[in-house]
Formats: structure tokens, C-alpha cells, sequence
């Protein structure tokens, strides 16, 4: 049950990443809320498209080097209580479940190639991106 949980906070954080900040320059003014609602969801939709992510490829990566540095450690701590193998496991364990963490958290913004892909549609389109927020 915790897992569902965990996995469910995680997927949701995922959705709501961080968006482009736009300069309120004469076209932003003259655009309107819907219309630049519009033009945004565009160019993120075209940066989809277009731009390779590797965002499984990145969890997995953050989640193998995690166990490994848990379980590093856990073996450590393994030489001091004399028990190597569960100290070990456990320590997998929980450099695992912060690798996985850390990569979700990673994987749920967006990398550079694709924010520059969106603020160069953006500027095409007449806005002026100044960040992400």
C-alpha cells in the first residue's frame, strides 16, 4: 500500500513540472490569458515531439547508483556490527528507494534541451520567455 502511495505522489509531482515564465511584452498584452495558454501548450506539445528524453533511462540510472551506495555503506556499518550481509541488503535497500526518488523528482522536469526547444517556439511565436517556474 505505501508503494502505491509512494509511486501515485510521484506520478502526480510528475504532471505538474515547471512551466515557462513569459516577459508581459506588447504581444503578451495584446495575446490574452487564452491565447497564450494556447500558444505555450504548443510549443511543449512541438518540444515532445521533437526532443529525445530519456527519462526511464534516468531513473533506472538513479536508482542503480543509489543501491549501490546504500549498499556500500551498508557493508561499512556491516564491518562494525559484523552481520556484512544484511547491513548490506538493507543499506541497498535504502539508497534504492532515495535513488528512485531523486531520479523520479530528476525525471519530472524538464531537461535543458527540451526548455530551450519551448523558448525558442515561445520567442518565434512574438513572447519573450525570461525562465522557468
Amino acid at each position: 500500500m505505501k508503494v502505491l502511495l509512494f509511486f501515485s505522489a510521484a506520478a502526480f509531482c510528475a504532471c505538474a513540472g515547471p512551466r515557462p515564465v513569459l516577459y508581459p511584452n506588447d504581444h503578451f498584452k495584446t495575446a490574452g490569458d487564452q491565447q497564450v495558454e494556447a500558444d505555450t501548450a504548443d510549443c511543449r506539445a512541438q518540444a515532445k515531439k521533437y526532443v529525445k528524453e530519456h527519462k526511464k533511462e534516468l531513473v533506472a540510472r538513479r536508482t542503480g547508483w543509489g543501491a549501490a551506495g546504500g549498499a556500500a555503506m551498508g557493508a561499512i556499518v556491516g564491518a562494525f556490527t559484523g552481520d556484512y550481509a544484511r547491513a548490506a541488503s538493507q543499506g541497498a535497500a535504502v539508497g534504492a528507494a532515495a535513488g528512485l526518488g531523486h531520479g523520479v523528482a530528476e525525471a519530472s522536469s524538464p531537461d535543458a534541451v527540451h526548455r530551450r526547444f519551448v523558448d525558442l517556439c515561445l520567442s518565434e511565436k512574438g513572447y519573450q520567455p525570461i525562465g522557468w517556474k
